[in-house]
């Protein structure tokens, strides 16, 4: 067993575990699908609700925690063990809707505020509340999701669980997953088959069947069904008898149960801890490969950019079978209406959508490149030497975009017409890629916000503190 409760500087180690935790980023973690808010914040209540209180005060009552589906009995249940009117009962549902703590006369304060909620607390005079306290809750199907919650987070402050079901909801679903939450606390949990009859065996041997699949304890107290008359709030003490022997089993060795049902929870907290730091690491991974896939994505996009379709309606009527005089005279008076600006920021613009990036400033970094494109493309045409550099450029523009005529190209260029051409794609290509590694980028860093920093920090060192400390005993 691990002497918990005595070690020195263990406190501070699980308030800055809990604070580690707390400042996770998990927003990939969404992205993906899983639930690890939960998780985390299931892992800081039970830390700061749960560890901590218990380390702190040795003396707290064991806190038994009844929860159920609706009309499952709970209240009836504490009813019945205490021989008070704890709960109410009735047909409204829910009966319970704030935690109701019974508890000994000098244990009060301390259950007046429990797991973070107000408590109606009643006071008792049984023994058996020297060191126990018993709560009832919320219903944990309850259609409000605010009661919902109040019965799991008290779910995860209890040193033991009575799960509460009948004959006849023992499989509903949502129970069902409150109780694999509880007993993925460590905390023990006791399987209570409420309003059982002779009739009711296939419900008893199927909820223990459907407990062993689960992985979990299949041993089951049954409570035989009383018919109750008006105003009756509790069944027979008989009826109870063998779950409130338990209980007072459990109080007669509190501190070392309590004990033993806080090294558990602690060292499934730690287990749990573990998972998510692997899992916030894989996130880690997973968003530098989506983030290296955004760039690759983005890295040669402009050399694959498809743009003849800007320039396919574009005719420049060359003579082929015309003289070399009548040619020449044609390209004087060549007079063609090549702006095609608005058609190359557009067919950018629908590539980079397609690509995931819907960015405003876009078009305006687009057209702010293609006039020094149009400048050099006119240079390149001056430096060839051709008689009339506007009508050649045109040319030169067309053809790189697509709109190839070898003929056109060679008698305006010469032989070295081809090279003039692909200098030319390549100019755009490069300056069309600034903006396309740009667009990555800014999708990059768009996944970035969008996903957070999934970055565990130093949590794996504060959780090996809080290992070393719990452990101290056992060196």
């Amino acid at each position: 067993m691990v002497a918990v409760r005595s070690s020195t500087g263990l406190v501070d180690d699980l308030d800055r575990l809990a604070s580690a935790l707390e400042s996770l980023d998990l927003r990939t973690a969404s992205i993906r699908g899983k639930n690890a808010d939960s998780t985390r914040d299931q892992l800081v209540r039970t830390i700061r609700s749960y560890v901590v209180p218990r380390i702190n005060d040795t003396a707290i009552p064991l806190c038994v925690v009844f929860a159920g589906p609706t009309g499952s009995g709970k209240s009836t249940l504490i009813n019945s063990i205490s021989g008070l009117e704890v709960s109410k009962t009735g047909p409204i549902r829910p009966t319970t809707t704030a935690p109701v703590v019974l508890a000994s006369r000098a244990n009060i304060e301390r259950f007046e505020r429990f797991g973070g909620f107000e408590c109606d607390v009643v006071q008792g005079a049984a023994p058996i509340l020297d060191t126990v306290a018993l709560i009832d809750t919320p219903d944990i199907d309850s259609t409000s999701t605010e009661h919902r919650a109040t019965a799991e987070t008290l779910i995860d402050n209890a040193d033991v669980v009575v799960f509460v079901t009948s004959t006849l909801r023992y499989a509903d679903l949502v129970p069902w997953e409150v109780l694999r939450r509880a007993a993925s606390r460590g905390a023990p949990v006791i399987n209570v088959l409420n309003r059982y009859s002779s009739s009711s065996a296939g419900a008893y041997v199927d909820f223990r069947s459907l407990l062993s699949a689960e992985g979990l304890t299949t041993d089951v107290v049954r409570v035989p069904e009383h018919h109750l008359g008006p105003g009756a709030h509790s069944v027979p003490s008989l009826a109870v008898r063998e779950l409130a022997r338990r209980l007072v089993d459990l109080a007669r060795d509190r501190n070392r149960y309590q004990q033993d049902v806080l090294d558990r929870v602690l060292a499934s907290a730690l287990v749990q801890t573990k998972d998510l730091v692997e899992s916030v690491d894989d996130d880690r991974r997973w968003l530098d490969e989506r983030e290296a896939e955004v760039r690759l994505g983005f890295d040669d996009a402009a050399i694959e950019l498809e743009l003849s379709h800007v320039v396919e309606d574009l005719s420049f009527g060359f003579p082929h079978a015309a003289s070399a005089r009548k040619r020449r005279r044609w390209l004087r008076h060549l007079s063609v209406d090549i702006d095609v600006n608005d058609r190359i920021v557009a067919a950018v613009e629908t590539d980079v959508r397609s690509r995931g990036l819907i960015d405003d400033d876009l078009r305006e970094m687009v057209s702010a490149t293609l006039p020094g494109w149009h400048e050099y493309v006119r240079r390149v045409a001056e430096d060839v030497g051709v008689v009339s550099p506007d009508p050649a450029s045109s040319v030169l523009i067309a053809s790189s975009l697509g709109l190839r005529d070898r003929e056109m190209e060679s008698f305006v260029f010469g032989d070295g017409s081809n090279l003039l051409v692909g200098r030319v794609r390549r100019e755009l290509v490069a300056r069309l890629q600034v903006v396309y590694t740009h667009a990555g980028e800014r999708l990059v860093d768009r996944l970035a916000s969008e996903a957070g920093d999934p970055y565990s920090g130093d949590l794996a060192n504060r959780m090996s503190f809080v290992v070393a400390r719990s452990h101290f005993a056992d060196a």
